[in-house]
């Protein structure tokens, strides 16, 4: 990997962060129940409290991930089961600025099993509030692919790493020349994926120590411009954010769930 002349001190630093991601693509067509998918109609049980926010109305299905479809896993992320991200459809989409990690308006579950018996599965999906302003236009297909990537611009452990060198210190000019080249030539994390590096329009909310264990991004679905298909606001981008431990143990009451746009 080359590294442009101004960021060649800090290479085998930067080479460190490397990490595996999946990256996810998008299409236009209809989804099967079980399918990966982001919006449209989840897996859910007959049997099972459907998830509501804290108005008592139904939260909708934000993305699906059934990792059978995921040919390469990437570590302590599930390799089988399906995880889905569900969140309020009003105000702001399910998140709490000062407390990102209440659940009561979005909902994030894991179903380590699959249930195969349609006749098991809840059909009518309970109806959320509808939004003036939805993130997607339609229920989109998903397929995936195994990459690795290094830290992005955004990433907190980005920022610190060169405050940590005393950049800021010595010169505020050439942290915003290494800051524009590295994102604009390098790296800047955009796009839908598990696991890697975020990219934020504003700050991490991870940055000066918030939240020190949430290192994993579980997911990050990002505005997609060229289709119009998805929207955060304007023009943002929505993660998900857990612990080591908890993804290990497949404990997904402690996610850390943030969006922002421009």
């Amino acid at each position: 990997m080359e590294f442009p002349e101004i960021l060649q001190p800090y290479a085998d630093d930067l080479l460190k962060t490397k990490t595996d991601s999946i990256h996810i693509t998008i299409q236009e067509d209809a989804t099967e129940r079980l399918q990966s998918k982001f919006a449209g109609e989840p897996y859910w049980l007959k049997n099972e409290p459907y998830p509501i926010g804290d108005d008592g109305h139904p939260l909708s299905l934000l993305a699906q991930i059934n990792f059978d479809e995921i040919e390469e896993s990437i570590e302590h992320f599930p390799t089988t089961g399906i995880l889905q991200f569900f969140v309020a459809t009003t105000g702001e989409y399910g998140q709490h600025l000062s407390d990102p990690l209440t659940q009561d308006n979005f909902r994030i579950i894991y179903h380590d099993t699959i249930e195969t018996d349609e006749s098991k599965w809840l059909m009518d999906i309970p109806e959320a509030v509808d939004d003036e302003f939805p993130i997607f236009a339609e229920d989109l297909a998903l397929s995936f692919e195994k990459s690795e990537e290094l830290v992005s611009a955004t990433d907190f452990r980005f920022f610190e790493y060169f405050e940590d060198k005393g950049i800021f210190d010595s010169d505020d000019d050439l942290y915003e020349e290494i800051d524009e080249l590295y994102t604009e030539e390098f790296y800047h994390g955009q796009g839908h994926k598990l696991g890697g590096h975020p990219f934020f329009t504003q700050d991490d909310p991870r940055i000066g120590g918030e939240y020190p264990e949430h290192l994993i991004q579980l997911l990050q679905i990002d505005t997609d411009d060229d289709s119009d298909l998805i929207m955060w606001g304007d023009s943002g981008a929505g993660h998900f954010f857990i612990t080591e431990d908890d993804l290990i143990n497949r404990d997904f009451s402690n996610v850390l769930y943030w969006w922002d746009c421009y």
